[in-house]
């Protein structure tokens, strides 16, 4: 199990550097200033350490009574900003997206001989504020 959890991780950290390199040529190019893709940049490592953190834990206790998912947060919390600049979760739009995901991971457990009632979820989440539809 450990084998192929470490195959899935390195092929999504080659799909991000991939990326990375993709917008790093994307801002020498079009001359930008790296202060404006820092945070960008910067936030593949909260990814990758979220990603790393919930494949090492599946792995170092799979048959524990948890289950291990990891969330992008980005791509389930929508928000907007309000009319005093700070930003406000649309909860209307974001509990469907929950749902669907929480339904993933159940669906995931029961593939993996977990019984969704009675198995802890611990969710490693990252994610800044933003919409990443």
């Amino acid at each position: 199990m450990f084998m192929a959890l470490a195959y899935v991780l390195t092929h999504v950290l080659w799909q991000d550097v991939h990326d990375l390199d993709d917008v790093l040529k994307t801002v020498s190019l079009m001359k930008w200033k790296p202060d404006k893709i820092s945070e960008l940049v910067s936030g593949y490592g909260e990814l990758w350490s979220s990603r790393i953190m919930t494949a090492s834990m599946e792995a170092m206790f799979p048959k524990s009574n948890l289950h291990y998912a990891y969330l992008d947060a980005r791509k389930i919390i929508i928000v907007e900003e309000d009319e005093e600049d700070d930003f406000v979760i649309r909860w209307d739009l974001t509990q469907p997206k929950m749902d669907l995901y929480l339904e993933e991971v159940y669906e995931g457990m029961r593939a993996a001989g977990k019984d969704p009632l009675t198995t802890g979820i611990v969710i490693i989440a990252t994610g800044k504020q933003g919409d990443a539809n």
